[in-house]
């Protein structure tokens, strides 16, 4: 019997969903509140992944985490947190947006490279944002996260920096064709050099659950697996197919569907 800890860090709270890997049976549930507002604290969700999670981690023999996307969450050389995070629902970077795609060479351009047209929502206007409007804070930006990275990072005791291809897709700095990172294009935005997590493969194991996290965790030895976006959770866990559409109505409306390459769509839909 293996379980299974599947933890939920979306806009407006955690979730934890603790499960048997073999028969799908729910065994324990948790769930805590974030703050309100679209610039937020990371450590926060921190705090409220540890109450979502108690008792239940230390019973998990592997934990992922799903996140709301395209959140900027800086670190300075030391990985202490430079400023309150961006969320993708903060609008202030919209102008950023227009000028990063000017400077790319236009709308289709910059589709080809990263699969999106530029948006307030995506982490790299955010990062121009920052050059821009907090010089200060975006110099002492060493590494930027997405809110499941950073929490990926805790559960490991500071040990992994990794993500996902999906929740790498949203940022604006990777190549949905050739499935990499562009660090270029960070560089761009924030104005210097910044460094990018680990692209993790799907079912790569990052590492266990440190003992300063969860003792429990960490003498059972918990794997820590990627995780990846909330929309890409939501997608893997109703085992979408090529040609499903999945109709998402939450704190923002989300449609996708699973399709076999790589969509680049200039007009900014998909």
């Amino acid at each position: 019997m293996a379980f299974v800890l599947g933890i939920d860090s979306s806009t407006q709270s955690c979730k934890a969903l603790l499960v048997d890997a073999g028969t799908g049976e729910v065994v324990g549930e948790g769930r805590a509140t974030h703050p309100d507002g679209t610039e937020v604290d990371p450590r926060a969700w921190i705090d409220a992944m540890e109450t979502a999670t108690a008792g239940l981690l230390e019973k998990a023999d592997a934990v992922a985490v799903a996140g709301q996307q395209h959140g900027m969450v800086a670190l300075d050389e030391s990985g202490e947190v430079v400023r309150d995070a961006l969320l993708w629902n903060d609008t202030r970077s919209a102008r950023a947006a227009e000028e990063l795609i000017e400077e790319l060479g236009g709308p289709a351009a910059c589709v080809d490279l990263t699969g999106s047209r530029y948006v307030a929502s995506i982490t790299a206007t955010k990062l121009r944002w920052m050059r821009d409007h907090e010089p200060e804070n975006a110099a002492r930006t060493a590494s930027v996260l997405l809110p499941h990275d950073y929490l990926t990072r805790f559960l490991s005791g500071g040990l992994v920096t990794a993500t996902d291809h999906g929740e790498a897709s949203g940022t604006g700095y990777y190549s949905t064709r050739q499935r990499r990172w562009l660090p270029e294009l960070a560089d761009r935005a924030l104005g210097h050099p910044v460094d990018l997590p680990y692209l993790a493969a799907p079912n790569e194991a990052l590492g266990t659950v440190a003992a300063s996290v969860c003792a429990g965790a960490a003498a059972r030895g918990t794997v820590i697996a990627p995780g990846t976006g909330d929309n890409q959770g939501a997608a893997l866990g109703l085992g979408l197919g090529p040609g499903d559409v999945c109709v998402s109505i939450g704190t923002s409306g989300v449609a996708s569907a699973v399709v076999e390459d790589s969509v680049h769509d200039s007009a900014g839909v998909v």
